[in-house]
């Protein structure tokens, strides 16, 4: 198996995922992760 346990404490499942698994708020968290400016952050 294949996945992840995101921040609301799903199971997301890359090899079977569905539109009812997605969580916007998931991805928000995830996105507000990434480091930008080449890691050039204050």
């Amino acid at each position: 198996m294949s996945f992840i346990q995101t921040l609301s404490g799903k199971q997301f499942d890359y090899l079977s995922a569905t539109i009812d698994d997605i969580d916007i708020e998931d991805i928000a968290v995830a996105l507000s992760n990434i480091c930008r400016f080449s890691g050039h952050l204050p």
